[in-house]
C-alpha cells in the first residue's frame, strides 16, 4: 500500500521530474528483502526451495513497483495532472541488490523493501542531419 498521506511529497517530486524530463524514461524498480532467503540458506534449504524464494521475491518486488506506479497515477488524477504512463517502466529486482545484506536491524530490513526511481535520458531524435548510407 502506498497511501498519499505518506508519499505525497515523493509523488509530487517524481511527477515534477517526469514533466521536466518528458522525453526521459523513468524506471521504477521494486526491491525485496533477502533475510528469509538467507535464513533458509543457512538452515540448509535445497536449491529448489531457494530458487522458489528468489522467484517469489522477484514477483513481490515487481508487484511493489506496479503498485507504486498505480498509486502515482491515482495521485496525478486526484490533482488533475496528466501523467504519461508510457514514460514509466517497471522492474522487479527481487533480492539481488539489497541496501543492507544481511539486515542487522528492523529498520534496515524495512529499508530493503523499497522502490527506486531512475530517470534515463534517451535521445529520441538526431541532433544533426546525416542521411543514411
Amino acid at each position: 500500500d502506498f497511501p498519499i498521506a505518506l508519499y505525497e511529497a515523493d509523488f509530487e517530486e517524481i511527477l515534477r521530474l517526469a514533466s521536466t524530463y518528458s522525453g526521459a524514461i523513468i524506471t521504477v524498480e521494486g526491491h525485496s528483502d533477502p533475510l528469509y532467503y538467507l535464513q533458509r540458506e543457512q538452515d540448509g534449504a535445497d536449491n529448489r526451495e531457494l530458487r522458489a524464494i528468489q522467484t517469489s521475491a522477484q514477483n513481490l518486488s515487481l508487484d511493489r513497483a506496479i503498485a507504486v506506479v498505480g498509486a502515482l497515477e491515482g495521485y496525478a488524477g486526484d490533482i488533475e495532472l496528466r501523467m504519461n504512463t508510457d514514460q514509466f517502466t517497471v522492474d522487479g529486482v527481487g533480492i539481488s541488490s539489497p541496501r543492507h545484506n544481511p539486515p542487522q536491524t528492523e529498520a534496515q530490513w524495512r529499508e530493503n523493501m523499497r522502490v527506486v526511481f531512475r530517470i534515463l535520458t534517451v535521445q529520441a531524435e538526431a541532433t544533426t542531419f546525416a542521411p543514411l548510407q
